[in-house]
């Protein structure tokens, strides 16, 4: 925090320990993106690891179109929020 505000992944290391240690209320207190952040990614390495068969199963979220469009406003909405100074706000700056 050199500027004073708190960028997208403030509080991602922190949260990365509370998850380590299953503390999923820790990991939201620090960093409330990181836990669909984690899910996403273990969706794209299954969908990439998967065997053929689960595949053709598996639905194929992450690769529309309009899904980086959609991940760039949620991640801009959420880096604006967390530095809005107002109490439903200030529950997404990085606890200390």
């Amino acid at each position: 925090m050199a500027t004073g505000f708190y960028c997208t992944g403030c509080g991602s290391q922190r949260a990365l320990h509370h998850l380590l240690h299953f503390n999923f209320l820790g990991v939201a207190q620090h960093n409330l993106l990181f836990i669909p952040a984690i899910l996403l990614l273990g969706y794209h390495w299954a969908r990439y690891y998967a065997p053929h068969k689960i595949k053709a199963v598996m639905p194929d979220l992450l690769y529309h179109p309009k899904t980086p469009i959609l991940l760039f406003v949620i991640i801009t909405l959420f880096t604006i929020l967390r530095n809005v100074a107002v109490y439903p706000f200030t529950l997404l700056a990085p606890g200390q």
